[in-house]
C-alpha cells in the first residue's frame, strides 16, 4: 500500500512539546488544550505513527494477522 500521509520520520517538537513535526521541521499537528502530561503523551503517540504504520504494514504483508490487515484496510 502506498503511503498517503506525510512521510516520516515525525517527532515531538523539542521547543513545543504539544506539537509534532516532520522532516524539515514542517508541522504535522499541534495538540490543542496543551498543558498536561496527557497532551504530551498524545503528541508522542502521533509522532510514532509512521513507524507504527510501517510495522503494521509489514505484519499485514505476511498474512498471519487479520487485525493488522484490518488496520491497513481502514486507512485506504
Amino acid at each position: 500500500m502506498k503511503n498517503q500521509h506525510t512521510p516520516g520520520p515525525w517527532q515531538q517538537s523539542a521547543r513545543q512539546p504539544y506539537s509534532v513535526i516532520g522532516t524539515c521541521a514542517r508541522d504535522i499537528c499541534m495538540i490543542l488544550d496543551s498543558g498536561s502530561d496527557i497532551q504530551k503523551a498524545n503528541a508522542r503517540l502521533i509522532a510514532a505513527s509512521p513507524r507504527m504504520f510501517d510495522l503494521i504494514a509489514k505484519i499485514a504483508a505476511t498474512g498471519g494477522c487479520p487485525e493488522a490487515q484490518s488496520i491497513i484496510d481502514s486507512l485506504k
